[in-house]
């Protein structure tokens, strides 16, 4: 018995270590997910995805994320249907969606209606989740949320301001501003803004055309009589007086249709679709901004901390057309401004590349020339030392020349001087042995050298004599000297090898 319980108690060990063997695997892995999941942010917006805003917003808000966090994207298509049925639909799925999946970590609200939305269900569907709203028109709407515990945003301060200012600098004479809006909560925000910047024009007449007070076509007939006295705002014209919802690039061609000034927009959209432009919110900055505060906020700042920021970003867009079509001075275009519709020649296209470019062909070319003027130095150089090592040669061929000539005349000289030797010799073995008087004439100086004995022989002193005629005058007769004379003549001119005559001295006796 003893023996079958620890057989069964074996048994059941080994089934134990069996099973955990099989399940550690799953275990391990819901604790790595855990571990890894990603902070969870839902992007609650006003209107849908075709409003030209909504993208750019979603977009600047995962450029900051970068896949690091998950984002879900609820929009309230608030600009169709401003209803209470849609609010209460919207309420219930959205509070379906979020019973039954993990909650989010973070709220991103955009605009109006998706802010009041937050406010009012606040403790029912997003009870201890921060949440922070960006692009609120209605700036009492913003500084309530903003005194909300945990919750932070942007006020969407539309450009206003700086928007007729620029209308005035493009239309000098304008007297009144007309701004386009409509009863939406976005409409209303719209108005207050306007309303309140107008106080900074004392010398403009402010004017309201709200559409929801009037049909489509009464809003057609009014903006068709507006000159050019009027500066005319788009802000948002939504709905008529009798419901009509007009779709956003509706409302862009019918103002396109039925103006013949220039309509100036502080918000995304219509560019280049028949109004000008101007000072517009930058939307993907929007989404950026609201991106970073979550995740400083999930990085552990406190949401009180932010609190409301009034800094909204801007950027500068006119369509090149319209600015040709009302004859506006470009000069009068802020720097840096997007011109849609503008053909860009080659050089404005390109012209970063194009600088590029030509700041590397200028480096080269500078480099090629140096490199040909150090070539050219280097070739004068070398033409130099080929030239100097030319004369060098031609000097020790020269010199060879020269020495070769040199040892010749030695040789001659010395030969000359052997002979020389020789016939000193004989003459002096002549004038010693014999008793003969000799002399030497050089025939072109006509020096006449005599030696010792001549004078013995002559019986008189004779020294040497600077010019031989006068010697030969005299101690010769007129005729033996005739006869030298001739006999040295034709010696010196070549008619004869050797001067050999017999003449007769005069003596004393």
């Amino acid at each position: 018995m003893r023996h079958s319980f620890k057989n069964a108690q074996i048994e059941l060990t080994v089934i134990l270590i069996i099973l955990q063997l099989l399940l550690s695997p799953l275990l391990f892995k819901n604790v790595i997910q855990a571990e890894t999941a990603k902070p969870r942010v839902l992007f609650l917006s006003s209107y849908s995805q075709s409003f030209e805003s909504d993208p750019q917003k979603i977009e600047g808000a995962q450029s900051v994320f970068q896949g690091d966090y998950d984002m879900d994207v609820e929009y309230m298509d608030s600009k169709r249907f401003e209803t209470p049925e849609n609010k209460a639909l919207f309420y219930q799925l959205l509070k379906y969606k979020l019973s039954n999946i993990a909650p989010y970590d973070a709220i991103i609200v955009a605009d109006d209606y998706a802010l009041q939305f937050a406010l009012d269900f606040q403790d029912d569907l997003f009870k201890e989740i921060p949440i922070v709203f960006i692009g609120i028109n209605d700036k009492q709407r913003a500084v309530e949320a903003a005194d909300r515990e945990n919750i932070a945003g942007i006020w969407e301060e539309t450009s206003l301001v700086e928007n007729i200012e620029l209308a005035i600098h493009f239309n000098p004479k304008a007297a009144k501003v007309m701004a386009i809006v409509d009863s939406t909560i976005t409409g209303q925000g719209d108005q207050k803004q306007f309303e309140e910047s107008m106080l900074a024009f004392h010398d403009l007449q402010p004017e309201i055309l709200n559409v929801s007070n009037y049909s489509f076509d009464e809003v057609a007939s009014i903006l068709e009589g507006l000159d050019d006295d009027t500066i005319l705002l788009f802000l948002s014209m939504n709905q008529a007086e009798d419901g009509v919802f007009m779709p956003l690039d509706d409302q862009f061609e019918f103002l396109k249709n039925h103006t013949d000034i220039p309509v100036y927009r502080a918000s995304l959209g219509g560019v280049g679709k028949g109004l000008l432009g101007g000072k517009l919110i930058d939307y993907f900055g929007f989404g950026e901004a609201a991106a970073e505060m979550v995740i400083q906020i999930l990085n552990g700042r406190s949401v009180d901390s932010i609190g409301l920021i009034k800094e909204t970003p801007y950027y500068y867009t006119f369509d090149y057309e319209l600015i040709k079509k009302y004859e506006i001075d470009e000069d009068l275009i802020p720097d840096g401004a997007v011109l849609i519709n503008k053909e860009e020649n080659v050089f404005e296209k390109y012209h970063d590349f194009l600088l590029t470019i030509g700041a590397i062909l200028i480096f080269m070319i500078l480099v090629s020339v140096i490199l040909i003027i150090d070539n050219m130095k280097r070739r004068k150089a070398e033409s130099d030392l080929k030239d100097k090592n030319r004369e060098l040669k031609e000097f020790y061929k020269n010199l060879s020349v020269a020495e070769e000539a040199l040892r010749l005349q030695y040789e001659i000289v010395q030969e000359h001087a052997d002979k020389m030797d020789i016939l000193n010799q004989k003459y002096k073995i002549a004038t010693e042995s014999t008793n003969s008087a000799v002399w030497e004439m050089n025939l072109e100086t006509k020096q006449l050298l005599i030696s010792e004995s001549f004078s013995l022989i002559f019986e008189q002193r004779v020294e040497a004599q600077d010019d031989y005629d006068q010697f030969f005058d005299q101690v010769l007769c007129q005729a033996d000297k005739l006869r030298l004379d001739q006999a040295i003549n034709r010696y010196i001119n070549g008619e004869s090898s050797e001067i050999s005559l017999q003449v007769k001295m005069n003596n004393k006796n």
